[in-house]
């Protein structure tokens, strides 16, 4: 088996050489799909690591929210730097879904018949139930009430109290690890194909590597899972040690 650290590097090198080229410039529906793919794990990635700050305190929390959100500095004309970047991410996720419904499409993947195989289905499935979760999370974070607090005499957004709000129902809190697991397992299966396709990682790793490959990104995507999955947990039980 292959050297795990010299493995690693190369990943690493893999996905900046992909990320390079950028999802837009994709010349197929797969290669959109892996190279968007690797885009939206390095966002989970650092989006996952940002998140985790809420278990640190509230004013740790809000004080992240406040940079991601001013990130860039001032308005230019107007616009915000973050929107700028928020409007990549969505266009990357864009991307990703419309490449895997119209392969599952052509390839004829999902088939409401005697013909089903969940193999073939389990992907656009599980990517259908991670469009809604993110629609709807954006829809409540980002486009949420905008409570403000003050941190060093600053007025910031106070994404605390919100978290609060929102977790403090436990059937959201259901709804969510149901969704994390599910986004879990996509990820999982999503990267077993990347690693080892020539349109995505695999054309950039050898065959010994691949199979480290796999297991590296199998155990990211597990710390992803329970790092995006503690949180609305350590969220709800904020919410009844603060109502006992």
């Amino acid at each position: 088996m292959a050297n795990p650290a010299t493995v690693l590097f190369q990943l690493i090198w893999a996905m900046l050489l992909v990320l390079a080229k950028t999802f837009v410039t994709s010349k197929s529906r797969r290669a959109a799909i892996s190279t968007s793919a690797i885009f939206l794990v390095v966002f989970f990635v650092v989006h996952g690591l940002g998140n985790l700050t809420a278990l640190v305190s509230a004013e740790t929390f809000n004080k992240y929210g406040h940079k991601l959100h001013t990130i860039g500095g001032a308005p230019i004309a107007g616009v915000r730097p973050i929107w700028v970047v928020e409007a990549y991410l969505a266009a990357g996720f864009l991307w990703h879904v419309s490449a895997g419904i119209l392969l599952t499409y052509s390839d004829k993947k999902l088939q409401l018949s005697s013909k089903f195989s969940w193999q073939s289905a389990r992907l656009i499935l599980s990517g259908l139930i991670f469009l809604v979760f993110v629609t709807l999370h954006v829809l409540t974070f980002r486009f949420g009430p905008w409570y403000q607090t003050l941190i060093d005499g600053h007025e910031v957004r106070d994404l605390w109290r919100l978290q609060m709000e929102v977790f403090a129902n436990p059937t959201v809190v259901v709804f969510y690890e149901v969704s994390i697991l599910t986004i879990g397992a996509h990820l999982l299966w999503g990267w077993q194909k990347t690693v080892r396709k020539p349109v995505g990682l695999g054309g950039y790793l050898s065959k010994d590597a691949q199979p480290v490959a796999e297991m590296i990104g199998n155990v990211l995507t597990v710390g992803l899972t329970i790092a995006y999955g503690s949180l609305p947990i350590y969220t709800y039980l904020q919410t009844r040690k603060e109502m006992a």
